[in-house]
């Protein structure tokens, strides 16, 4: 079986296809749903949301992506995980158009992730997502253990939440277990998996 190839993303004139690529992967995701509840809208707000995250994860991490860019991981390094206030400050206005009436529920959901992040230093894998007619294939697996390689480098461990229970085998099988578990709405769970040290 040929090994799947990964390369670490450097240049910026890719991240408005990586942002296309991550919105179509978390287009009927359980949280982008719940910010975005309209699916013609998300559709549209996702790509823009993206944009902002990916501005502000670049200077603070790494991307990493399958060699066609199916596969999309974004990684925030020890220390780096919530931003600054500088960048919180940039971004507020970018996020603000992105979200609209949405920024509210953006905001109520990013302040519990932040609250259950560990208190020690980790590597974060903020967001992992594959274009739904690649899905299934390792693509994104192999995108994920790119970003643990350098966490294993470091001898640190790796830490990522989920709102989708599907995927907590998957991230069990990379070696994570759940840590925490937490709920936006009744029907909003997440679950906070971390990946020791190795």
């Amino acid at each position: 079986m040929t090994p799947i190839v990964t390369q670490q993303v450097i240049d910026p004139s890719a991240y408005d296809r990586i942002a296309r690529t991550l919105a179509r992967a978390f287009q009927n995701e359980e949280a982008c749903s719940y910010i975005f509840p309209d699916a013609e809208e998300r559709a549209r707000r996702l790509i823009a949301m993206f944009r902002v995250i990916i501005a502000n994860d670049a200077p603070a991490g790494n991307i990493f992506e399958s060699a066609g860019g199916e596969a999309i991981t974004l990684w925030r390094l020890p220390g780096k995980a919530t931003g600054t206030p500088w960048e919180f400050a940039k971004s507020l206005f970018p996020f603000i158009a992105a979200l609209g009436p949405a920024i509210g529920r953006g905001l109520k959901i990013s302040g519990l992730i932040e609250k259950h992040h560990p208190m020690h230093p980790f590597h974060y894998l903020h967001f992992a997502g594959c274009a739904p007619e690649h899905q299934g294939k390792g693509l994104g697996g192999a995108a994920i253990r790119a970003g643990l390689a350098q966490a294993d480098a470091d001898h640190l461990p790796a830490y990522l939440e989920t709102a989708t229970e599907r995927n907590v085998g998957l991230y069990r099988s990379l070696g994570f277990d759940v840590v925490a578990r937490w709920s936006v709405t009744p029907d909003l769970p997440f679950w906070g998996m971390l990946r020791p040290a190795r």
